[in-house]
């Protein structure tokens, strides 16, 4: 089987790619990272969104912000940030180092310019994930889904699209539909006709809050920017003129998770002593997923013929509150991670949770990983990437 990987130097795509190539496939692992490092007008494209979030963050009116502006320069000083100057001329490495300083306050203003792979993981950690797909001898090709020419991808049997803008926190700006509607759309208009399948990487944000298990067959009610982006791309991929199959992926946690997630940054929490935000009273609960056991899934997806339109759940089926999560870290850590409690993300949902009888059914697949195995993995991975 030929296959494209989209988004492949990011969290989940870097462990598709692997488990592909073990599986004897041939693969085409395809992201945007260095591009859009070099890539003077996406930076400039991000710097408009992320401003258009800040305001729309930014209570005051254009009066009063003006006001504070003057009242700065009266002291000597222009303390806008970089970005709100319309330039920003700082390293890359000194706007990772401003993003920790920001994490050491308990708070997330990164800069969208700082999510450079096609699945929001940032810099270092692409960096990282590309070093170990070259040792298993891959080279991620250079493309951006929403402008360049598809039809290279579109010349295999199966594109996995897991490229996109992540995150329900970040996700009020243009972007994020650029991100994860306009590169849906173009790769199912490239896939048109050819017999090229896709399988599409959504999101259990499609839900919204769960009060019992998610069936695929019930309706969505996204809440966020995010979940209602994912759900336009779902859609696409019903109406399009290729073999479409759409996976909804629940809460993945593991090894190479992006910085920007609550498990990664509760242990980096416990390991450092800094505390994390933890957004809401921890009583949220998520069928937290293992990324091993998303990737079987998202690999016999690929593998099996599916009718066109089929919708699969890919999550545990067992719930668990964040706050029982992050007792459970503070167990395997030896040591309880400091947090700083922060408002609820607007649109994030209080519960999800999924159902799996048809993925068993149609994939012979089940989560078989627990919370605590998987855990233990993803916290090793976090030493291990501290010792170099």
């Amino acid at each position: 089987m030929r296959a494209v990987v989209t988004g492949a130097a990011g969290f989940i795509g870097s462990h598709l790619v692997e488990a592909l190539l073990a599986a004897g496939h041939e693969v085409l692992a395809v992201d945007v990272a260095g591009r859009r490092a070099a890539d003077p007008a996406w930076w400039a494209h991000a710097a408009a969104d992320h401003a258009a979030r800040e305001r729309a963050a930014d209570h005051r009116t254009s009066r009063e912000r003006v006001t504070d502006h003057r009242a700065s320069r009266e002291r000597g000083a222009d303390d806008r940030d970089p970005r709100e100057r319309g330039t920003d001329d700082r390293h890359p490495r000194e706007r990772v180092t401003d993003h920790r300083a920001s994490r050491e306050r308990g708070t997330d203003d990164r800069d969208p310019r700082e999510c450079l792979t096609g699945d929001g993981t940032g810099p270092e950690l692409a960096a990282d994930h590309r070093d170990e797909l070259a040792r298993a001898g891959v080279t991620v090709a250079e493309c951006d889904l929403a402008v360049d020419d598809l039809a290279p991808l579109a010349d295999s049997d199966v594109v996995l699209h897991l490229a996109g803008r992540p995150g329900v926190r970040d996700s009020g700006g243009p972007l994020t539909w650029r991100d994860n509607v306009t590169t849906t759309e173009r790769l199912v208009e490239a896939c048109a006709g050819r017999g090229t399948r896709l399988v599409l990487a959504s999101s259990s944000s499609v839900y919204g809050s769960a009060a019992r298990p998610c069936d695929e067959d019930d309706g969505t009610a996204p809440l966020s920017p995010y979940a209602k982006s994912k759900a336009a791309a779902e859609e696409i991929v019903r109406r399009g003129g290729c073999a479409g199959v759409i996976l909804r992926y629940f809460s993945v946690y593991g090894p190479r998770q992006r910085p920007d997630m609550a498990f990664h940054r509760f242990i980096e929490a416990g390991l450092d002593g800094v505390p994390a935000p933890l957004f809401g009273d921890g009583g949220q609960s998520r069928s937290f997923t293992y990324v091993g056991d998303v990737v079987a899934a998202t690999v016999r997806a690929a593998e099996i013929p599916l009718p066109h339109g089929t919708v699969l759940n890919v999550g545990s089926p067992m719930t668990v509150t964040v706050g029982d999560a992050l007792d459970r870290i503070g167990r395997l850590l030896g040591t309880t991670p400091p947090t700083v409690s922060k408002d609820p993300a607007p649109g994030d949902v209080t519960r999800t949770w999924a159902g799996t009888e048809r993925a068993a059914r149609l994939l012979g697949w089940t989560a078989g990983t627990g919370l605590d195995d998987g855990l233990a993995r993803q916290i090793a991975w976090h030493r291990e990437r501290r010792r170099g």
